[in-house]
């Protein structure tokens, strides 16, 4: 992922402005957006009113900036978009592309991490709704890598909310998600992915643990912690040969 530096400090009509920063990298990215959403949409983006990819930049744009935390943004906000890209999709006939989803997504994310810490229902009905979001971009995206990303995030989402509730339930689920995740997710092709899935993976079993079948699911936890280990000491041993 490539890093962008900006100065916090820079006068907001120089170009290292976090906001001008932000929106030059936009405008290099919005290519390769529209790219994505011809992919997946239900006609050529040729044959889409001007008016209506007009909007979904708009509505790119004011997702990216509350992604980014370049705009304040609550609850309301982050529904006000969902209803926003529902409403041009159903006028434009189009489908947006996975990515504006995952993105919207990750909103809730950080609305839980701004919850108080004690406000359970609050915090597991924000998992609930990105999760939500998660398992609808399935049901549409095709990509394999892309797919595994998401996987991922859900198997995250489900381990996360087994702090809160239903520890048993959502670690089978979280299991489920990174051992699908972990089919493409290769250690050969993508390592550091492997990496933190595979962990997940672990984590997930050692909780499962603590609530049923302790000495099979600690087995398991450990079974995979080592398979990290494993291919950790490999990739090692192949970089010392070389």
């Amino acid at each position: 992922m490539k890093t962008i530096i900006v100065d916090c400090g820079a006068e907001l009509d120089s170009c290292e402005h976090p906001q001008n920063k932000f929106d030059d990298e936009l405008k290099k990215l919005m290519p390769k957006i529209i790219a994505k959403y011809r992919e997946q949409t239900l006609k050529p983006t040729g044959e889409i009113r001007r008016d209506y990819l007009e909007d979904f930049n708009d509505l790119v744009l004011n997702i990216s900036e509350y992604y980014a935390k370049i705009k304040k943004f609550d609850v309301g906000d982050v529904e006000k978009a969902i209803n926003g890209m529902r409403d041009l999709e159903d006028r434009s006939g189009s489908k947006m592309p996975s990515r504006v989803y995952s993105m919207i997504a990750s909103l809730y994310l950080t609305l839980v991490e701004r919850s108080d810490w004690n406000d359970v229902p609050k915090i597991v009905s924000y998992y609930e709704k990105a999760m939500e979001l998660y398992k609808g971009i399935l049901d549409f995206e095709k990509e394999p890598v892309l797919r595994s990303d998401i996987l991922k995030r859900i198997g995250d989402c489900h381990w996360d909310v087994s702090q809160y509730e239903n520890t048993a339930g959502n670690c089978r689920l979280a299991i489920q998600a990174y051992t699908e995740a972990l089919k493409v997710r290769t250690f050969d092709k993508f390592s550091m992915d492997y990496a933190m899935t595979q962990n997940n993976l672990g984590n997930a079993y050692e909780t499962l643990g603590e609530v049923e079948n302790k000495a099979t699911n600690c087995k398991l936890a450990i079974r995979h912690t080592m398979k990290l280990l494993k291919s950790i000491q490999k990739s090692s041993l192949n970089v010392t040969k070389e």
